[in-house]
């Protein structure tokens, strides 16, 4: 089975970085504060940072015919065979609209539209890498965009 380990780009590292040091900042300023206000200040900080942690890929094996996108505490498998073709899309996340998703924050994970109203689901750590997007055969499901190593997708791609 062949691991390969996300990376970042620096957008997304200095992202999480300042976003992080903004919730230490507000559940340090909530410590001036009395009563119940205290601890839903620093509540929402907590939620805002662990939730991410849960979301975004942490990174990715291959097996045969399938892509294993491993989460903290979960997998989530993308069978090849699921996928009619694979394409490299240039313009990078450009053109898409998020609908549920991190711009940055963790990376660029989440569910993403774009203007003729078709879903994707987002798989992506690193914008500067080349970004792939899976088409699946039935037009009912997100298309997948991912960055992985072209030698994984081949089998979709036809070469």
């Amino acid at each position: 089975m062949e691991k390969y380990i996300l990376s970042w780009d620096k957008t997304a590292i200095l992202t999480t970085l300042f976003c992080i040091l903004i919730l230490c900042g507000v559940c340090f300023l909530a410590i001036k504060y009395r009563g119940w206000v205290r601890w839903i200040m620093v509540l929402i900080g907590i939620i805002t940072f662990v939730t991410p942690l849960f979301l975004f890929p942490r990174y990715m094996t291959k097996d045969a015919d399938r892509i294993l996108i491993h989460f903290i505490g979960y997998k989530k498998e993308l069978r090849l065979s699921d996928y009619e073709s694979v394409s490299l899309k240039k313009d990078g996340m450009r053109g898409l609209v998020r609908t549920c998703a991190s711009d940055g924050y963790f990376g660029y994970w989440g569910k993403w539209k774009d203007s003729s109203g078709r879903k994707y689901t987002s798989y992506v750590m690193d914008k500067s890498k080349d970004i792939y997007i899976l088409t699946p055969k039935n037009n009912k499901d997100d298309l997948i965009i991912i960055n992985r190593p072209y030698d994984w997708l081949k089998s979709i791609a036809g070469d």
